[in-house]
């Protein structure tokens, strides 16, 4: 039997955060699909303290034919890692990290979901 262990990310998430009282906390979501016919619709959404998001668009990992588009790849990684940077420069620090993956859906399409959350602090 599966056990989805999202939830239990969370919690252990939430009680690394618990000594953060008197903090702010900020939430970088990245969603990969692997759309093996469409190419994919990737995002990156990073929401603010205050409740205000930014969605930022990301490349497709597969190509047309199913394959791993290295190009596309290394361009996510390039737009991940600059907004991490420009966080991290502006005083906030990863303090947590989380991953999933859906796999193939339940129809036996070729799509899955690779999901990557990032919990940032900063203290006031």
């Amino acid at each position: 039997m599966k056990r989805d262990l999202s939830n239990l990310s969370l919690v252990f998430g939430l009680l690394l955060l618990a000594p953060l009282a008197k903090g702010q906390v900020m939430i970088v979501s990245v969603v990969e699909y692997t759309e093996f016919l469409a190419g994919g619709n990737s995002r990156m959404y990073v929401t603010y303290p205050e409740g205000k998001q930014e969605e930022i668009e990301l490349k497709g990992l597969f190509d047309v034919g199913g394959y791993i588009r290295p190009k596309n790849l290394k361009s996510n990684d390039t737009a991940i890692a600059k907004k991490i940077n420009e966080l991290q420069r502006q005083g906030w620090e990863i303090r947590h990290v989380s991953m999933g993956v859906r796999p193939q859906t339940p129809n036996g399409g070729q799509e899955a979901c690779i999901f990557t959350r990032y919990i940032l602090t900063k203290r006031e």
